[in-house]
């Protein structure tokens, strides 16, 4: 007599299992050091990702109906003032809400070993943070990470699919990510003297773009007025005014008083006056989809951009392969295959090629930024252990609950 297996418990074996896989590749993608291995690690969690979600969705299926509850909320750990709570760095099985690359995987483990002090500080800064977001995304994250719901009930209550509840989510946790990095640095970009190292901020927090990184670069010339930068951009006025707004804005983002502050190094206009926009570009390590994009957007190859020529180019190459080498996603390479489909771009003249300077890419090291900002910050956090700080959490918590 053979015995009827359980369809649950094996839909729930096999899901447990490639959970388990989920969790190495994550771990791997958090300790790879080398570009290639991370972002091979990184594609691994992806595909992951995917047959967790399926094998999540078989299991609810296969559940009886009064077994199926809610999950239970997460612990809160340190809450804001906006509602979002750093819990939702911790891996857990909502996979909708997986945190992907290093620097989450860091914040995440920082604020696991924060003391009070560093506790209280990522608090403001996630708070901060919280501010930097458009209204869809913060009415989408609020759903997903502090009301519970599920991707299928946040899309469901905001009359829109499951994809644009990811996207939009991803967004907004990465702009999240990106405001908490930046304020961090930009901490630790001020010396004894009060005096704000703008150039270096703009390296390491990666809080601009490359175009306006560039930008900044003529912006913080001595005397240059925004015609002579348009001049030698070939841009409007307008155009450099308001990339310079939304370089300060992301300052004032990054800490309210900085943009008030004196830089620390300023830039001559003969270093720039004379030498085209390409030995600039190259000077500054403008990666190659930027410098198509933008640099060359006035120099076309035959009747098409040079952008649009470098994607046909590529055409032999993965899009993935060919969207790594200039600097944009796989699907922006795809859009230019198939609008350009019947340009043979063998037969055009072959342009000048770019190589970008090698640009040393200087990553933050959170665990000291954390660790000398919180010491700058003279909080009354200094002055209570970090279990008694959790304790007053855990009592606030259910204060408010009543």
């Amino acid at each position: 007599m053979t015995t009827t297996a359980d369809p649950l418990a094996e839909a729930q074996e096999e899901r447990d299992k490639i959970y388990q896989r989920l969790k190495e590749a994550r771990a791997a993608a958090s300790d790879a050091t080398d570009p290639g291995e991370r972002m091979r690690q990184t594609s691994r969690v992806k595909i992951l990702r995917e047959m967790y979600r399926e094998a999540c969705d078989r299991v609810e299926r296969l559940r009886p109906p009064e077994a199926k509850r809610h999950k239970a909320r997460q612990r809160s750990t340190v809450s804001t003032d906006c509602g979002v709570r750093w819990d939702f760095l911790e891996r857990s099985g909502l996979v909708w809400a997986d945190l992907e690359g290093y620097t989450w995987n860091t914040l995440g483990r920082l604020q696991e070993e924060a003391n009070a002090h560093q506790g209280r500080l990522l608090s403001i800064l996630l708070t901060r943070a919280w501010s930097t977001l458009t209204d869809r995304q913060r009415q989408l994250l609020h759903a997903c990470m502090t009301e519970g719901q599920s991707i299928t009930q946040t899309a469901a209550g905001a009359g829109v699919n499951k994809g644009t509840v990811s996207r939009v989510v991803r967004a907004g946790l990465r702009r999240l990510e990106t405001a908490v990095v930046a304020s961090l640095v930009a901490m630790d970009c001020v010396d004894e003297e009060g005096t704000f190292d703008v150039s270096r901020w703009a390296e390491v927090s990666g809080a601009l773009t490359e175009r306006q990184r560039e930008f900044l670069y003529y912006l913080l010339t001595d005397g240059a007025s925004m015609a002579m930068i348009a001049g030698q951009l070939q841009v409007n006025k307008s155009t450099v005014s308001r990339t310079n707004e939304r370089i300060v804005g992301r300052m004032a983002q990054a800490g309210p008083d900085l943009p008030g502050r004196r830089p620390r190094r300023c830039v001559q206009r003969s270093h720039w006056r004379g030498r085209s926009e390409e030995e600039i570009a190259a000077e500054l390590g403008i990666s190659p989809g930027t410098f198509y994009r933008h640099i060359c957007r006035h120099k076309p190859v035959g009747d098409i951009p040079r952008f649009a020529y470098e994607c046909l180019m590529r055409r032999e190459m993965p899009a993935e392969e060919a969207a790594r080498e200039l600097d944009c996603s796989p699907q922006t390479v795809r859009k230019y295959w198939a609008r350009y489909a019947h340009v043979d771009a063998a037969a055009l003249p072959a342009p000048e090629p770019y190589r970008p300077a090698h640009r040393r890419r200087e990553a933050p090291d959170l665990r000291r930024l954390l660790t000398s900002a919180a010491e700058a910050d003279g909080t009354i956090g200094a002055a209570v252990s970090a279990e008694t700080y959790q304790k007053m959490l855990r009592v606030s918590g259910a204060e408010r609950r009543t």
